[in-house]
């Protein structure tokens, strides 16, 4: 008769319980033998795969626990003897639904102890460069068999994500490849190929060219005092917005005349009126959806944004413009500029 718990000689010295052997030892209790691996136990799990879903050309982190978990109290699987030794893990992306098409692979040295039923966590990244889809990150852990372990068949773990396409503007200003317009007030040929990180054009997208804080004359920008309470009052502002909206064809292309206005009231000439304060900075950019709707997702330097930023040059340095071949001009472009200068000719006459 024994009093529980009890403890049972394995005879095994110190200098033979080590991560390159296991042992199986029996104990018969009431008849019944239970076997017991003395030895190591690697088990990896995937903690989280963010973000998700991750854009084309985002950075994938990749977060993951190495273990060497004991199952007190059976003891089948081990982890009652301490990693010392280092070994490799090997990390894979591959499609889902086709685990043979691999579009990334790493392997990485683990040299820390992982005590008996210890653990350590770590991370890898990925840049996503890859078709839109659905895939799966592998871990394998001892990839290489340098640990002697109780258990093998747990040394993997997976998990899911989507990644989903960009896309890319390709855009000509008069010609020329660039996002830059050089000064306001003058027409430029504007044309667009618009398609996306997959390599396909992108038919029908509804684009927007957007202009805020220019000339606009339907409001014209302007700070003034507004009441708060009966005793308190602060600056407030008109912000304006110029939008251009068009759709892309089949192809993914458009072609256009696109005119940024520009505000003088950003130069140092008028630093005194504060008007960025107010209501922010001059800028010109684009933006869309497509044709089912989502919005087009850029990446701008390294993140995930809505908005492709266009530039103005110089946007409060007006020039003369020699005379341009431009799309639409005869019939559109040339009698609308010419109903604008009616409409600042009647504007200025009223407030002079």
């Amino acid at each position: 008769e024994h009093n529980f718990p009890m403890s049972l000689s394995s005879g095994l010295g110190a200098a033979d319980v080590n991560d390159q052997h296991t042992y199986t030892r029996y104990v018969v209790i009431n008849g019944i033998g239970n076997a017991i691996c003395i030895g190591a136990n690697l088990e990896v799990s995937v903690d989280s795969v963010t973000p998700n879903p991750v854009y084309y050309g985002q950075t994938l982190t990749i977060s993951f626990t190495i273990s060497n978990p004991r199952d007190t109290p059976y003891e089948l699987n081990g982890g009652n003897v301490g990693v010392t030794n280092s070994f490799t893990i090997k990390l894979s992306i591959y499609n889902a639904s086709n685990p043979g098409s691999v579009v990334y692979e790493t392997t990485q040295s683990i040299s820390d102890d992982i005590g008996v039923d210890g653990s350590i966590s770590g991370t890898a990244t990925w840049v996503a460069q890859a078709h839109s889809g659905n895939y799966t990150v592998r871990i394998d852990v001892d990839y290489n068999n340098d640990i002697v372990e109780c258990n093998e068949a747990d040394n993997s773990d997976t998990e899911n994500f989507e990644l989903r396409p960009v896309y890319i503007p390709n855009i000509k200003i008069d010609g020329v490849t660039t996002t830059s317009f050089a000064y306001p007030g003058v027409p430029y040929n504007f044309s667009l190929h618009l398609t996306n990180s997959d390599g396909e054009n992108v038919s029908n997208a509804t684009i927007r060219i957007v202009e805020e804080n220019g000339i606009n004359i339907l409001g014209p920008t302007q700070v003034w005092n507004r009441s708060i309470s009966n005793t308190t009052t602060e600056k407030a502002g008109l912000k304006s917005y110029n939008i251009a909206e068009f759709k892309t064809d089949y192809l993914g292309n458009a072609e256009l005349t696109i005119i940024p206005t520009g505000n003088k009231l950003y130069s140092s000439e008028y630093n005194y009126t504060n008007v960025s304060e107010y209501v922010g900075n001059y800028s010109i950019y684009l933006m869309g959806w497509t044709q089912s709707g989502s919005n087009l997702i850029f990446t701008i330097s390294g993140s995930i944004e809505t908005e492709y930023p266009l530039s103005l040059e110089h946007p409060y340095q007006y020039v003369n413009s020699n005379n341009k071949n431009i799309p639409n001009k005869q019939i559109f472009v040339q009698p609308v500029l010419d109903f604008v200068y009616e409409i600042f000719s009647t504007f200025w006459k009223s407030i002079v």
